[in-house]
């Protein structure tokens, strides 16, 4: 018989990312500029509506890296866990970020989501991350 794997949540693999971001923000200072954007969660019907009218946008990716590096404007990182697929809405917005100069990508894990972090903060002026053709669904790139 297997061994049991307790079904990971995509807030802890998120919460996973910004305690590392937060322990390694003295040596790269761009990581203090990593934040998640509050979009998701049950609301009542006037919270929702009141949510909704303050800028409230279905799809708006989880983390989100304020910090030009290479090419790109900034790095948006939307979170999951197998077997949840982004919506449509969600590769709407990350198709649109990419269109506006940034770096946007689905990271199926904690760690992959550190690594492209690192990788990102790390290039060069003008250079972009090349991903393999096989990480690369629906023209987003998709890191597991």
């Amino acid at each position: 018989m297997g061994k049991y794997t307790p079904k990971r949540r995509e807030d802890e693999e998120q919460a996973a990312v910004i305690a590392w971001a937060d322990l390694q923000a003295a040596a790269w200072p761009a990581l203090r500029n990593l934040y998640h954007v509050p979009n998701e969660g049950k609301r009542g019907r006037a919270a929702a509506g009141m949510a909704k009218a303050a800028g409230l946008r279905s799809g708006v990716p989880d983390l989100v890296l304020d910090f030009p590096a290479g090419a790109y404007h900034g790095l948006r990182i939307e979170m999951k866990v197998h077997p949840n697929r982004p919506t449509a809405a969600q590769r709407d917005w990350l198709h649109r970020l990419q269109d506006a100069g940034y770096l946007a990508a689905v990271c199926y894990s904690a760690d992959a989501a550190r690594t492209l972090i690192t990788r990102y903060i790390h290039l060069k002026a003008d250079e972009r991350i090349q991903f393999a053709p096989e990480c690369t669904r629906t023209g987003l790139p998709v890191l597991e």
